[in-house]
């Protein structure tokens, strides 16, 4: 069976934890770890035997699954999400 190459976004305080768990796993390859502070995603990737970026464009192209860990408000939503779809059936008060 081949290894998944994984890759980590954002390895603050809970992205670290899946690159360590990643990094841990036989039948994965972390393949690089991502952050936008370039100097955690060095001292991350040192940990744990990985590649830094600090940009997605640096990723390599050939990955299986990515972890996203970064904060909630850090995300760009491009489509409506399910609970704007339910406020926006909900009756105007006007």
């Amino acid at each position: 069976m081949s290894r998944v190459r994984a890759a980590v976004i954002g390895v603050g305080y809970l992205g670290r934890f899946h690159a360590q768990k990643f990094a841990s796993m036989d039948d994965v390859d972390l393949a690089a770890v991502m952050d936008i502070d370039p100097e955690r995603a060095r001292e991350v990737a040192r940990e744990v035997g990985s590649r830094a970026c600090a940009s997605y464009d640096e990723l390599p192209d050939d990955l299986d699954a990515v972890s996203i860990a970064v904060p909630t408000t850090c995300l760009l939503y491009t489509s409506p999400s399910p609970r704007d779809r339910t406020r926006s059936r909900m009756p105007s008060s006007a």
